[in-house]
């Protein structure tokens, strides 16, 4: 039914509107306090691997439950997850569009 009236389910939208949120942060499209919390991971290898040019985020410890549910937290675990061409979108809404087909088709980091 849901597909049917185009209705996000309550998950998808929650993804979907921290995913924008990262992707401004990273991008500097956010106020500089919330874009400085956000650190991608450096790689400072000579060689080059599979990981060498993925804008993969650095996600924080927590010792508590509760403090995955911050957006810090859940921001790049879900950064992370999904694929370098969605996150090298050359604009804000050509990546929410991307983001929004894969959300439909159901994909999901596993």
């Amino acid at each position: 039914m849901h597909k049917d009236l185009k209705l996000d389910y309550l998950v998808t939208h929650r993804t979907k509107h921290i995913l924008s949120h990262v992707y401004k942060g990273v991008n500097g499209l956010f106020p500089s306090h919330i874009c400085q919390k956000l650190n991608l991971v450096r790689h400072d290898s000579a060689y080059a691997t599979r990981s060498t040019d993925t804008l993969k985020l650095k996600v924080p410890q927590v010792k508590l439950k509760l403090a995955e549910q911050n957006f810090f937290y859940q921001g790049p675990v879900m950064w992370n997850c999904i694929s370098k061409e969605i996150k090298a979108a050359p604009s804000y809404g050509s990546f929410k569009r991307r983001i929004i087909i894969i959300l439909w088709e159901g994909t999901s980091c596993s």
